[in-house]
């Protein structure tokens, strides 16, 4: 059992094992032996480029079967109730078994609910990539509006206003921006409070400039003394 949770997390750690230009199907397979459908390895291999996520499908994917696997074995841990059982107790177990099937009911339930959990957190994830993936695009192809006359002359709808503030959330590496746009409910606060971060953002390039003439300054009189 230990080997097995040893294998995923291996798996987990580097998915090359599976899906880089050198994986061998044996190689990745628990008992070291070929798949018995290794055309399946080949066509994902195949298609790798048609798949931007699929290693981060992947790694959910065996997150979630390590997750199954260790609620499944903590049923038989030296401490557990099955080990420790006696031989008296396991028989009335069994007959309670035979007689009801409602444990068996029940494992059965409980494993295909972590399934479905464990389906779910990959598409959630994927979802959640993917999401992040194409704000970055959005943001990075927006053109910024730097011209405070511009902002205060031209009538922009709110989403235009929202890609201004992440494009400079971005640039700035400044995330009290989103925090603060949750409490601006009205469009003219937001012009506002974009303006403002225009004006912070254009004062900091020029302290930056500033900053940059005056080290190549100090930099000149150091070469001319020497």
């Amino acid at each position: 059992m230990k080997g097995l949770k040893a294998h995923l997390w291996k798996l987990i750690a580097n998915p090359d094992l599976v899906l880089g230009s050198e994986a061998q199907p044996e190689e990745c397979m628990f008992d070291h032996y070929l798949w018995e459908s290794p055309e399946g390895f080949y066509t994902i291999h195949s298609m790798k480029s048609q798949l931007p996520h699929l290693q981060e499908i992947f790694v959910a994917f065996f997150e979630g079967a390590l997750e199954t696997w260790e609620h499944f074995t903590a049923e038989y841990k030296a401490s557990s109730w099955i080990v420790n059982a006696t031989d008296a107790q396991k028989q009335m177990e069994s007959c309670h078994l035979n007689a009801s099937g409602q444990s068996r009911a029940w494992k059965v339930a409980q494993a295909q609910y972590d399934c479905e959990r464990a389906a779910a957190k990959v598409v959630a994830k994927a979802a959640q990539v993917k999401q992040q993936e194409e704000h970055v695009r959005r943001v990075w192809e927006v053109e910024a509006i730097l011209d405070i006359a511009i902002i205060q002359r031209h009538e922009f709808m709110v989403p235009m206003l929202d890609v201004q503030l992440a494009w400079h959330q971005d640039m700035q590496n400044n995330t009290s921006i989103s925090g603060s746009l949750k409490k601006i409910e009205k469009k003219v606060d937001k012009v506002a409070f974009l303006i403002r971060i225009i004006e912070e953002y254009l004062s900091q390039q020029q302290q930056d400039a500033q900053e940059a003439v005056d080290k190549e300054d100090v930099e000149m009189d150091v070469d001319e003394e020497l």
